[in-house]
């Protein structure tokens, strides 16, 4: 059984379009500006839900070691201290512009 959000579906982009390529990469240059809407508001989801889930989340934007993936963990931090680094704006060193 499923728990938490459902993110939607969408006909924007093929099935085999990895959110994660789209996130490190600048392939979604290539999709009109309103399924880049739409992708930019899935991956915003999978950030908000790592963010709600994980104490640490590191992405593109939070430093040189996290540019092309995430890392998520459950690290115990003194005062429940969380960290939520990744902005999805970021383009990894290297993208091509």
């Amino acid at each position: 059984m499923r728990r938490g959000k459902s993110f939607p579906t969408s006909n924007c982009a093929p099935a085999e379009v990895d959110p994660l390529l789209w996130l490190s990469s600048k392939a979604h240059s290539c999709f009109p500006s309103s399924c880049a809407n739409e992708a930019l508001d899935f991956m915003t989801q999978i950030r908000e839900s790592a963010c709600a889930r994980f104490t640490t989340v590191l992405g593109p934007g939070s430093d040189g070691y996290h540019e092309a993936h995430v890392h998520v963990d459950l690290k115990l931090r003194k005062g429940g201290y969380r960290i939520c680094q990744w902005d999805l704006e970021q383009q990894p060193a290297g993208a091509a512009g």
